[in-house]
């Protein structure tokens, strides 16, 4: 999944075959729709493939950096896991989480 236009979207390199692969499905997309005659859609997956594209070609350079300067982007450092997975009880589901919030609303 990527979070085109999302301003916590992390470019990593490793995942710029996903970049590649929804740009040119959306420009297929775009293609499909301006046969039928949908251009507001279509101008819209043309816009998103755009954005695939940009950020595909940010994940080479970013890939490049690393490979050719020994630039290491900082997520890299970051240690593996969540920051608080020393307290994690283990249940992640939504249900746990309503739950929880039920039991401290009645006491």
């Amino acid at each position: 999944m990527l979070c085109l236009g999302c301003a916590f979207l992390v470019p990593r390199p490793e995942y710029r075959w996903r970049a590649e692969r929804y740009g040119r499905d959306y420009a297929a997309m775009a293609d499909r729709l301006d046969g039928d005659g949908n251009d507001g859609e279509a101008r819209e997956y043309r816009h998103l493939a755009g954005q695939c594209t940009d950020l595909a070609h940010l994940m080479r350079r970013l890939e490049e950096a690393e490979a050719d300067l020994g630039w290491r982007p900082l997520y890299r450092e970051l240690p593996a896991g969540r920051p608080d997975a020393e307290h994690d009880d283990g249940d992640h589901s939504l249900g746990a989480a309503v739950t929880d919030e039920h039991e401290k609303a009645d006491t």
